[in-house]
């Protein structure tokens, strides 16, 4: 019907066919453009998957590496917690646009059925491998983490494997709808160029030419598909080798695990790093140390087919020499190509190569250098040293680690042998007593063995009575953690006592059990030392008293007989005599005052010794001080015809505090010396002069000068040694102890000052020395007394005074008797203590003089008699004795006497103490 229509109308059979052939070539148009439009979209769908699979493959690999650094890596652990999750976050989202498709560039979802149940692997992978790490992180205990690492590192390759596998499938998947829809384009294309042949030539060419132009595109989109799919291929190369670089990683940080010496891990790392395949290095290479003793240079640790020359020349690199010097000095990464001019280490017949030397570190501290060798001429590659940068990192966390171990091994010997070698015993025991860890001084102390001992609880080895003291201990050791140090005593194994010093703490194990750790000391012959000691104390103390008992009855007995040398001259001196007797008496008079003079020495030596001289400061006027010093040499110094100066600065105050007593002492002493070896027309000049003032003291400086003898340069250091003198012929020649300078150094040293000497031979000495005054606020100065006023009177304003003399010694009693008589007194006399009490008991007296050692009754057990008889009235009583030792007039006066007065007896001082004390008695009566 059809051909007969356009046989008879040959203008509609034109229509017909130009309909038909445009009909044809908007169905072949449209194919060819959806086709056309699909291929593009694909290509860029692709390029988007694939970009995608690449940005979580790397992320993954990320992840897993500071996951591993926050693990091992504790100066880097909380910067890589922070970068994991930051990573994770952008991990999640682009697993989020994988799933979703092509939304993100504004296409469909393009998943194909070949790959939805790889996408469901992926995703169960990436949901495993996510958790596995956020717990990884969220774990505290340091314990769990290698254990919960190994799992999630595990995790990380089957993730790569699946994403590896999805890649694959989409592309093949991609490719056969490709092939499926060019095909069925083919088929309408070919349907076309049939119709072509039916409508015409005319229609057909213009078509055919469209169609040539569709296939040379699809020709050039499929070239373009297959070099993404050439991509595809290469990038799975580069995550095989990315794989690998991640086991060797976890292969070095399980050798950081292992327990292995330093030396053996170093060794074994380079090996790790050799076994890479994708590497293009040699299997040659050095790992050189930092040594805490030598920190400005790496040494050699361990090595891999290193040439033997190399052994000795980088044993030790100093900082900056050679490449690995220059990577420690620089702490970056130092490559060469070649063995250029930075090879400061070389040799004959060194082979071509290239470096890589990579620094160690942790943080910004240097651990070390790792160098790895190159065929020469090789490119730099940055992919490699991101990869040696990651291992070097994981090899510090390695290094650090087993030099950590290393230490705590050491530490941990020395330990063992402290606890063994040490002399104190140590105990570990539970709170039950028994013994779990005893050392070899703690098995000395009780005499057991070592299995012996565990049997035994440390109550088996306490006696019983120590049963209280040992619970107050445990007690104060739960309460406070630890106990002692206390003293008691173990029973040994045979039966022996043994005191020991007890000191321990409280240990809390993990498992939840408490220990005591205990500090045993044997103190056996500590107790016996002290004891020993304590005897040597008593027997020293003992000779200590009986020293001064000696030296007390010495002072009595030889001050006793001096009293009536003393006195009698004296007496006989005021008497009518000749020229020759009156010499004969006042030579007798001298040599008992120079006699007594030297056992004062003795005495007050004998005091400084056993520490028994206490400074008695008085306010008094320097000026007239020094008068009277000045007056007491006047005549000496008048009859050895010397000049006598005496002089004080005018800055030096005049009101001072301090024990005149002493200082006189000293300076008598001194210029007795300078008297003494001064000849005939020299001078003897005393001087002060302030040395150092503050607000409430002042120091003063003293000197002595003469212009006489002068003393060796040889001598003068042991000038103030007690019993030295300059010269043994000066002792014969001059006489003397030489104990006064001696005296007075250490008199000096008791007022806070110092003493010295300058001294020339023939030309004289001058003696100085410092000592610290108190300045008087209260003493008005006082002018120098008048000749007639300074005379030695003794005013009697009390007549007819009855005394009692109390005195055992005949010579005494006589003396005293004579000495009172002559200036109007009545005396009394009684031989002992009993016969004082009995006359005092039927007459009554002014004043008693008592002597303190007598027979019968000593002079303190009268005096407490005649206290208890009196009946209101209270007679003076004056200890009268040659007990002259320090202390013994605090003792007098504490045992009720009123005055005291030593022998050999100084009239002045005594008719004084007699008119004041009566005085005293009669005012108090009236």
């Amino acid at each position: 019907m059809e051909a007969q229509l356009l046989t008879n109308n040959p203008s509609r059979r034109f229509r017909i066919r130009y309909v038909t052939a445009l009909v044809t070539a908007a169905v072949v148009s449209l194919g060819a453009s959806l086709y056309v439009a699909w291929l593009v979209s694909n290509q860029r769908a692709d390029a988007h998957f694939i970009n995608l699979a690449g940005r979580q493959r790397a992320l993954s690999q990320q992840i897993a590496h500071h996951a591993t650094l926050a693990v091992y890596s504790e100066s880097l652990s909380q910067s890589s917690r922070d970068q994991v999750e930051k990573l994770l976050s952008e991990f999640t989202r682009v697993h989020s646009a994988l799933l979703e498709g092509n939304s993100e560039i504004g296409l469909p979802q393009n998943h194909f059925p070949e790959t939805l149940e790889l996408y469901k692997e992926v995703d169960k992978h990436f949901v495993a491998f996510t958790r596995g790490i956020r717990q990884l992180l969220s774990v505290q205990d340091k314990a769990q983490h290698e254990h919960m690492l190994q799992g999630v590192l595990d995790l990380s390759p089957l993730f790569l494997s699946r994403m590896n596998s999805l890649v694959y499938a989409y592309s093949e998947a991609s490719s056969k709808y490709s092939q499926k829809l060019f095909i069925l384009l083919l088929g309408m294309s070919i349907i076309a160029v049939l119709g072509f042949l039916y409508i015409g030539y005319g229609i057909f060419e213009p078509m055919a030419k469209e169609l040539s132009s569709y296939i040379v595109s699809w020709k050039t989109s499929n070239d373009a598909l297959q070099e993404k799919n050439s991509q595809l291929t290469n990038q799975s190369v580069q995550l095989i080798d990315s794989l690998e670089s991640q086991f060797s990683l976890k292969k070095l940080l399980e050798l950081g695990l292992e327990d292995y010496p330093l030396q053996d891990k170093l060794q074994r790392a380079l090996e790790i790093l050799f076994e890479l395949s994708w590497l293009s290095i040699k299997p040659m290479g050095a790992i050189f140390l930092v040594r805490e003793d030598d920190p400005n240079a790496i040494h050699l640790s361990a090595h891999k087919d290193l040439a033997k020359p190399l052994h000795v020349l980088c044993n030790r690199v100093p900082f900056g020499h050679c490449l690995c010097g220059r990577a420690a000095e620089t702490k970056e990464i130092q490559f060469a190509d070649c063995v250029d001019c930075r090879h400061d280490t070389k040799f004959e017949e060194m082979p071509p190569h290239g470096h890589y030397n990579v620094p160690i570190l942790s943080g910004e501290k240097l651990l070390g250098v790792y160098v790895v060798y190159l065929e020469e001429g090789h490119t730099f590659a940055q992919w490699e040293v991101d990869f040696l940068s990651s291992f070097a990192q994981v090899l510090a966390s390695v290094i650090e680690r087993a030099q950590l171990e290393e230490t705590l091994s050491k530490e941990k010997g020395k330990l063992r042998f402290l606890f063994e070698e040490s002399p104190v015993g140590f105990a570990l025991c539970d709170m039950e007593g028994v013994l779990v860890e005893v050392n070899q001084s703690f098995l000395d102390i009780v005499n057991y063995t070592e299995e012996e001992a565990k049997k035994l609880t440390y109550w088996e080895l306490t006696p019983e009575e120590y049963a209280p003291q040992e619970e107050e201990q445990l007690k104060n050791l739960r309460e406070t953690g630890s106990y002692g140090p206390y003293e008691k005593e173990y029973i040994s194994k045979d039966g022996a006592r043994v005191s020991v010093l007890l000191s321990g703490i409280l240990l809390s194990e993990g498992d939840g059990k408490d220990y005591i750790w205990s500090v045993v000391e044997d103190i056996t012959k500590r107790k016996e030392h002290e004891e020993t000691m304590r005897r040597a104390r008593n027997e020293a103390l003992a000779a200590s008293r009986a020293k001064g008992d000696f030296l007390a009855n010495m002072s009595h007995e030889i001050r006793t007989p001096m009293n009536g040398v003393l006195g009698m001259t004296d007496l006989l001196l005021e008497t009518k005599l000749s020229e020759e007797q009156r010499d004969l008496a006042h030579t007798v008079h001298q040599s008992a005052e120079s006699l007594l003079t030297i056992i004062n020495d003795i005495l007050d030596f004998s005091k400084i010794e056993a520490g028994k001289i206490e400074l008695s400061p008085i306010d008094f006027s320097l000026p007239q001080y020094f008068h009277e010093i000045e007056k007491l040499h006047q005549i000496r110094m008048e009859n050895k015809q010397l000049s006598f100066l005496v002089e004080a600065d005018s800055d030096v105050p005049k009101n001072l505090i301090g024990d005149t007593g002493r200082l006189q002492q000293i300076l008598v002493n001194l210029i007795g010396n300078a008297m003494k070896f001064t000849p005939a027309g020299g001078e003897v000049v005393l001087r002060a002069q302030v040395e150092k003032q503050e607000a409430d003291r002042v120091q003063l400086l003293f000197h002595v000068s003469d212009t006489g003898l002068g003393i060796p340069y040889e001598k003068q250091a042991k000038i103030f040694e007690a019993f030295s003198q300059a010269d043994s012929s000066v002792t014969r020649e001059y006489g003397g102890t030489g104990l006064g300078l001696s005296i007075s150094s250490q008199l000096v040293h008791l007022m806070g000052g110092d003493i010295g000497l300058q001294s020339e031979p023939g030309k004289g000495s001058t003696f100085y020395f410092t000592a610290w005054f108190g300045l008087s606020k209260q003493l008005k100065e006082q002018e120098p007394k008048g000749e007639a006023q300074s005379q030695d009177v003794v005013v009697h304003e009390h007549e007819n005074i009855h005394v009692l003399v109390a005195e055992d010694n005949a010579v005494n009693q006589k003396l005293v008797k004579r000495i009172l008589e002559k200036v109007g007194y009545e005396v009394t006399l009684a031989e002992n203590g009993k016969e004082a009490v009995d006359i005092f008991s039927k007459n009554s007296f002014d004043i008693i003089l008592m002597d303190m050692q007598m027979p019968l009754m000593s002079g303190e057990e009268a005096t407490q008699c005649i206290r208890e008889m009196e009946n209101g009235d209270k007679v003076p009583i004056v200890a009268l004795t040659a007990h002259a030792m320090s202390g013994d007039r605090e003792k007098y006066l504490a045992a009720g006497l009123d005055g005291y007065v030593s022998k050999p007896i100084n009239k002045k001082e005594l008719f004084s103490l007699i008119s004041s004390l009566v005085r005293r008695q009669k005012s108090f009566v009236t």
